[in-house]
């Protein structure tokens, strides 16, 4: 699982139904024709929580490159700008507590841990997984055992 390399794009809002069917006829298109130095990736993508949209290569079979890399933030950027979102902004942080899934920024973050309107027990997105290993461990995890925790009193 380590060989699928995972990139994790987070919406600091809900998408909606009908951004999400124009998301997905990008990606299509997109993942249909990405290679690497001419090389079909072996890749998908999968759209979580209405929120976050999960781009993946095997690379067991075909190496990502620096190039193809680039391509995709560009499909990003030009999915981001056509909803207006902020999918490559990584300040933003996602959690879930009894209201939901919810986005701040950083700061925002931080000072609801302070206020005690976010717990140790509350979960966090981590979008800086790498692979698919991480990604089944540690994508949704409780604040007390993510980066976050530094927060915590």
């Amino acid at each position: 699982m380590e060989e699928i390399k995972v990139w994790i794009f987070q919406s600091n809002k809900t998408i909606e139904k009908s951004q999400l069917e124009l998301i997905q006829i990008a990606l299509d298109e997109f993942i249909k024709n990405w290679t690497a130095h001419g090389a079909k990736l072996y890749a998908g993508y999968e759209i979580i929580e209405d929120r976050f949209i999960k781009v993946y290569a095997d690379e067991s079979k075909e190496k990502a490159s620096g190039c193809s890399i680039d391509a995709m933030t560009q499909i990003i950027k030009k999915i981001e700008s056509n909803l207006k979102t902020g999918l490559l902004n990584r300040m933003f942080i996602s959690y879930e507590n009894k209201e939901g899934i919810q986005t701040k920024l950083l700061p925002e973050f931080k000072k609801l841990i302070q206020k005690k309107q976010l717990t140790a027990e509350d979960y966090i997105y981590d979008i800086s997984v790498s692979n698919q290993k991480e990604f089944l461990n540690r994508f949704k995890i409780k604040i007390k055992d993510s980066w976050a925790k530094t927060y915590l009193d």
